[in-house]
């Protein structure tokens, strides 16, 4: 016999994107009829069923942070948000370099919040340059919230330069 275990009882590892998208609307969904209490239950669980799809956790993540901003009073929040973080760091280490980058661009934002710099000039020193957020935004944003201001100006004005150049290239291509 040819068929595996896995197969015999129709095990899946992980969900497509098609799925998980899916998932978190129903989680929108939930959350329009439910308290919040029911749709974090409901995320976890998928979470427990499917504990290796980097790709659920961070979009659960991402929807419940975002839920937690907009339903959850600020004296219950800070739990919710450790929760959140721990998805967090958990796609971060997912194999997958997109899941894994925007999990890590998330921690540098909730290190930032938590005035944390140290942590997130380490983790943002760990992203690509090129993706699809702005790392050199991000770092001029991080040496901003630390009182760096000449050296996030010095790094803007860089920035600047690189656009406008990008775009007098652009201009030179046209006859």
């Amino acid at each position: 016999m040819d068929t595996d275990l896995n197969t015999l009882l129709s095990f899946q590892e992980d969900l497509s994107e098609k799925e998980v998208a899916v998932f978190v609307n129903h989680l929108a969904e939930l959350s329009e009829s439910e308290n919040f209490e029911t749709v974090f239950e409901a995320a976890m669980e998928k979470i427990k069923q499917f504990p290796s799809c980097g790709f659920l956790i961070l979009n659960t993540a991402l929807f419940l942070d975002g839920l937690i901003a907009m339903r959850v009073r600020r004296k219950n929040r800070e739990m919710l948000k450790e929760t959140v973080e721990k998805l967090y760091v958990r796609a971060a280490k997912c194999p997958d370099a997109t899941v894994c980058n925007q999990a890590k661009a998330m921690l540098v934002s909730i290190y930032m919040e938590r005035k944390d710099y140290e942590s997130a000039q380490k983790l943002l020193d760990t992203l690509p340059d090129e993706a699809f957020f702005d790392k050199k935004q991000i770092q001029i944003n991080l040496l901003t919230a630390q009182g760096k201001l000449k050296a996030a100006a010095q790094m803007a004005e860089e920035k600047l330069l690189e656009a406008t150049n990008e775009v007098h290239g652009v201009l030179m291509s046209f006859p």
